[in-house]
């Protein structure tokens, strides 16, 4: 199988995994629309200012207390390089608007095992940039991350 292949059914399994395939998911015929629990955004995670190695330690980290804090999400670790040997130092989450709040307390979590950290977060073609983030700096991180995917976030997360 080619590698463009693989990749193209590794997105299909992920969006499965995520709903995606589920009834109401995409908008529904004859102008309806699909719940905003239902619509999936994708976030991508990735560390900045650090070696791959060290990436690639945090990467499974931080997935673990993302899912702690929010099961709901689907989160896989990805390699910035495909040539690399490693397992990957990025993360993508596929996640619905109410999965937000969550999230941002599983990030939340993780940074105070990590006191410093410089994460990037990618979305719709745009790029959050959070050098040296304390864990008492990541109290509006929910509204950074919804603003990014241009979600409104919901408490109940």
């Amino acid at each position: 199988m080619s590698e463009t292949r693989k990749a193209l059914q590794d997105v299909a399994d992920l969006l499965r995994e995520a709903g995606w395939d589920r009834p109401g998911a995409r908008e529904a015929k004859n102008g309806g629309s699909a719940s905003p629990d239902l619509i999936r955004h994708v976030l991508k995670i990735h560390f900045a200012e650090i070696e791959e190695a060290r990436a690639s330690q945090y990467a499974p980290e931080l997935r673990r207390f993302i899912l702690d804090a929010a099961p709901e999400v689907t989160v896989s670790q990805e390699r910035e390089d495909p040539e690399a040997q490693d397992a990957g130092g990025a993360l993508a989450v596929i996640l619905g608007s109410s999965a937000v709040v969550a999230l941002a307390r599983g990030i939340k979590a993780w940074l105070e095992l990590r006191t410093r950290s410089s994460v990037v977060f990618k979305a719709r073609g745009k790029e959050l940039v959070i050098n040296n983030l304390t864990c008492h700096q990541a109290a509006d991180l929910a509204e950074k991350i919804a603003g990014l995917l241009g979600v409104t976030p919901s408490a109940k997360g």
